[in-house]
C-alpha cells in the first residue's frame, strides 16, 4: 500500500472511530437531555464531516498530479534513474626497516548517469589520479560527460 493511502486509511479509521464513539448512547433516559445530546451530537458530526474533507483535500495534495508536484513516489522514481559508480587502483609498498613506505590511490573513477527517459542518458566520469592535487602532481579530471539519444 502507498504512503499516502496508507495516511488517508488510517484519519479514515480515526474519523469513523470518534463518530462511533459520538453516536453511541450515553446511557440517559431523560427525554429533555435526549434532544440536548441529540443536537450536540449532530453539530460534533458536523465538524467531524468538516475534518474529513480537509483531511481528504490534504491527502490529494500529497499525491503527484499531473504538474509533477513533491512526493516520495516522486522522488524515488527520479533516484531510480539515477546510476552510481567507480573503480579504483591502489598501490602500497612497504619496505622493511624503511621509512619510505607508500600507500597512493593510483586512480579513482567515479561514474555518475541519468535516465531522462528510455531513449536519452546522460553518463560522466571523472577521474582523480594519485589521491591529491599539489605542486603539479596528481590530476582530477572530468574523463567524460556526453547524452546518449537513443533513435532506434
Amino acid at each position: 500500500m502507498k504512503q499516502q493511502e496508507r495516511r488517508s486509511s488510517c484519519a479514515l479509521w480515526a474519523v469513523l472511530l470518534m463518530l462511533g464513539a459520538v453516536l453511541l448512547p450515553a446511557g440517559s433516559t431523560d427525554a429533555a437531555d435526549t434532544d440536548g445530546e441529540l443536537e450536540a451530537t449532530r453539530r460534533e458530526v458536523r465538524e467531524l464531516k468538516r475534518t474529513v474533507g480537509d483531511l481528504v483535500a490534504e491527502v490529494e495534495k500529497l499525491k503527484v498530479s499531473d504538474g509533477g508536484g513533491p512526493s516520495l513516489e516522486g522522488l524515488d522514481a527520479a533516484l531510480g534513474k539515477l546510476k552510481f559508480g567507480g573503480y579504483g587502483e591502489m598501490h602500497a609498498n612497504f619496505v622493511q626497516g624503511s621509512e619510505s613506505d607508500q600507500f597512493d590511490i593510483h586512480r579513482l573513477v567515479l561514474y555518475l548517469g541519468y535516465d531522462f527517459a528510455d531513449w536519452i542518458t546522460f553518463h560522466s566520469e571523472t577521474e582523480l589520479e594519485h589521491a591529491y592535487v599539489t605542486d603539479g602532481d596528481g590530476d582530477v579530471v572530468l574523463e567524460q560527460a556526453y547524452v546518449d539519444f537513443l533513435l532506434t
